[in-house]
């Protein structure tokens, strides 16, 4: 072992060893759940949804998505926005040889939603770039950002970027 790296192990077993020693008392921990009491007059709500509760949020997946023209406002946000694939761009001549979807408008409008695969996250999605896609409605979720005025979204798993269900 180095040795810089020595001292720092003994130390941090020291510690470790002194925290043991004080017990649960010295951390606040009494091994029992604390239970805070509702205001006089109030009820206390379910944390959990239970069955029949309300729907998801719209946006939230892509079993509830926003429709493509919505991610101008929700920029800076993880959504989940579906529309039409209108053109499939793949750019090896650019850095991290990125393909470019766009839904809702081709390219060079900026009205258009573009989700952006780049070279190392493209075997996630070889089986749906193997179909065509243009013509077809799909499903992409995940943080919204923009790009020379672009809404973008950047799917790095499989999950974020699917066929939609009609």
């Amino acid at each position: 072992m180095r040795t810089w790296i020595r001292p720092l192990v003994v130390l941090g077993m020291g510690m470790l060893a002194v925290f043991l020693a004080a017990g649960p008392e010295a951390s606040g921990d009494t091994g029992q759940e604390p239970r805070l009491a509702p205001a006089a007059g109030q009820t206390v709500a379910a944390a959990t949804p239970t069955e029949g509760s309300a729907p998801a949020a719209e946006g939230s997946s892509c079993r509830n998505p926003l429709p493509w023209q919505a991610a101008r406002s929700h920029v800076g946000t993880t959504v989940a926005l579906q529309g039409p694939v209108v053109r499939v761009m793949l750019r090896d001549d650019l850095r991290g040889k990125p393909v470019f979807i766009s839904v809702g408008q081709p390219f060079p409008s900026r009205q258009r939603l573009e989700a952006v695969i780049r070279e190392d996250h493209r075997y996630a999605f070889a089986s749906l770039l193997k179909t065509r896609l243009e013509g077809r409605e799909v499903c992409v979720s995940g943080h919204v950002g923009l790009r020379d005025g672009v809404p973008r979204v950047v799917p790095k798993a499989a999950s974020q970027l699917q066929l939609a269900a009609l």
